[in-house]
């Protein structure tokens, strides 16, 4: 959907920008930078990188402009992202004292992958390759869940809303991943395959179908426990 895909928009640009922010620094000083981030001293960096999104998508709304639920939705989808990227580099963290190395995990968004002897290939939302090259596949699943998983608040209340179809087509996305990036792209290991679901709440229509209005976004376990990663393949 294209509330789908503008969600997606922002969630990239939000992980970029800690990927400027932090090029030049230490997995040390990168966790201690993000870790120092917080809304209230970041919302205008994040509304500058909603801007063009907005323009793609000028007829996807956040309630509206300015009012308080559109700076919590903001809020939720900046603190996901900064959940998982800090998840990331933690993992890089072990890695280093583990092998007493100063290394950096290298985040590679929307990065095409290609298997030509095969002939198969696509895009992954996230590819992390950690400094003893081994790597972390993350595919960010924006999901607009029926009523029947939801509280009166709005809230979800049931892992059921990924069906098992859905968990049956994760599994071989991420195993295509895992193949091509170990046997074409010479990746020793790939030690997580992640979904990641992003709640996303919308106004329903009277006929049943969804308005452009996103009236909720929830990101990340921290936010809700039934938005926890799932892993479709062994780790």
């Amino acid at each position: 959907s294209k509330a789908g895909t503008f969600t997606h928009s922002l969630n990239e640009g939000v992980l970029k920008h800690f990927i400027d922010i932090t090029d030049t620094l230490s997995t040390d000083d990168t966790i201690a930078k993000i870790e120092s981030l917080n809304w209230n001293n970041h919302q205008d960096t994040i509304k500058t990188i909603l801007q063009p999104i907005s323009k793609v998508y000028s007829d996807i709304k956040l309630i509206s402009s300015l009012n308080d639920i559109d700076k919590h939705n903001l809020q939720a989808l900046f603190e996901g992202a900064k959940d998982l990227f800090i998840q990331v580099h933690r993992r890089q963290q072990y890695i280093n004292r583990r092998l007493n190395t100063n290394g950096k995990a290298d985040i590679y968004l929307e990065q095409i992958l290609i298997d030509p002897k095969n002939d198969i290939g696509g895009t992954a939302d996230m590819i992390v390759v950690y400094s003893d090259n081994t790597a972390a596949a993350f595919d960010f699943k924006t999901k607009i869940p029926a009523k029947k998983y939801l509280d009166s608040e709005g809230n979800l209340i049931s892992r059921d809303y990924i069906t098992y179809t859905a968990k049956e087509n994760y599994k071989i996305q991420l195993a295509s991943i895992q193949r091509i990036l170990t046997k074409r792209y010479g990746v020793k290991q790939v030690v997580q395959s992640r979904i990641v679901p992003i709640q996303l709440n919308m106004f329903q229509n009277d006929d049943g179908t969804y308005s452009n209005t996103i009236t909720k976004i929830v990101y990340g376990a921290k936010q809700n426990e039934f938005l926890a990663q799932y892993a479709p393949l062994p780790e």
